[in-house]
């Protein structure tokens, strides 16, 4: 790419972001998963047809919205993502990363400079569970449980696997998927009492669920399991090499603990994806991805061994599918 093509997508990416985040807010794209007029979201907007009709096609041009016969509609492929209805829906996961990546985003200078702008503690009510639970289990079933479950089936250990044990995994998706695709497999979900408390397995007895906090070690669930899955988990443990000695005790012989995280270059700038979409939180004191094979070597330092790593290329960027056996 051109650096002068990057500086131009760079200037209009604040335009893309407010376009996109108007239409998500106001409902456009699950109103013309039918078909509207800009009249039609005109009137649902409380909007200036001539202007509405401008944005619409802004979005149009975005290939977000596809425009005919003097009617938009959400595009195709979109519709699973955007469409409030959907299982897929992406909507809440937008809301909330955005809100996560772009917080204090004009104060960069000053916490550069160590100035930590006063905010307002977030509320760790029902509703703010509900909202992640939700957020979470959409986008397992959007793009995330598929890749995972990829990562999964790469494993040599993958066919005769009869347990699995997945840390901080949060929906069920997963769980559904890995016996869906695994007969033979029963699944324990292992994550804190408010995540756990929402999530219904059907009765299915395949499928378990386990309340407690990894960084609790005795609240860990008890083995043997012949596959331990750690997704995008990880992240909060206060002794994380303590955490996977205590993991290794609950495998199976044989048994494999898994990774499956970003995984930062020496340096800490690169890949793009995840240097700037963690910059702030970052930038606030919560720098806390993983880079340099950090995973994989605690692995090693607890007794792992066979240690395998591979780059998982995903929808949402680049992950490592760390493996150490035991």
């Amino acid at each position: 790419m051109h650096p002068v093509t990057q500086l131009f997508d760079i200037i209009e990416g604040p335009i893309r972001f407010a376009l996109v985040e108007w239409a998500i807010e106001r409902g456009v794209f699950s109103a013309c998963v039918q078909g509207k007029t800009a009249g039609d979201i005109a009137l649902l907007t409380q909007s200036d047809e001539e202007k509405t009709l401008r944005v619409l096609k802004a979005l149009v041009s975005l290939k977000m919205l596809g425009f005919r016969d003097d009617t938009f509609h959400t595009d195709p492929d979109w519709v699973p993502f955007l469409d409030d209805t959907s299982s897929q829906s992406l909507v809440q996961t937008f809301k909330d990363l955005s809100k996560t990546r772009h917080a204090n985003l004009n104060a960069i200078g000053a916490l550069a400079a160590g100035i930590t702008p006063q905010m307002r503690k977030p509320s760790f009510d029902a509703a703010h569970w509900q909202r992640q639970q939700q957020s979470l289990s959409s986008f397992h079933k959007a793009v995330a449980g598929d890749a995972m479950l990829s990562a999964l089936q790469t494993l040599p250990e993958w066919d005769g696997a009869t347990s699995v044990l997945d840390i901080g995994g949060g929906s069920l998706e997963l769980s559904q998927a890995i016996v869906q695709d695994n007969p033979n497999a029963r699944v324990t979900l292992f994550d804190l009492p408010n995540m756990v408390e929402g999530l219904d397995t059907g009765g299915k007895p395949a499928i378990q669920t386990q309340a407690g906090d990894y960084n609790v070690l005795d609240t860990l669930p008890q083995g043997p399991f012949d596959i331990i899955w750690c997704s995008m988990s990880l992240y909060f443990a206060r002794d994380l090499r303590g955490l996977f000695s205590a993991l290794l005790d609950q495998l199976s012989p044989g048994g494999v603990l898994t990774s499956f995280h970003e995984d930062l270059d020496p340096d800490r700038c690169g890949p793009s994806r995840h240097v700037i979409g963690r910059l702030m939180p970052a930038l606030g004191g919560k720098d806390v991805s993983f880079s340099g094979g950090y995973i994989a070597d605690l692995m090693r330092q607890v007794g792992l061994q066979s240690i395998t790593s591979q780059t998982i290329e995903a929808p949402f960027g680049p992950f490592r599918l760390d493996a150490g056996r035991k």
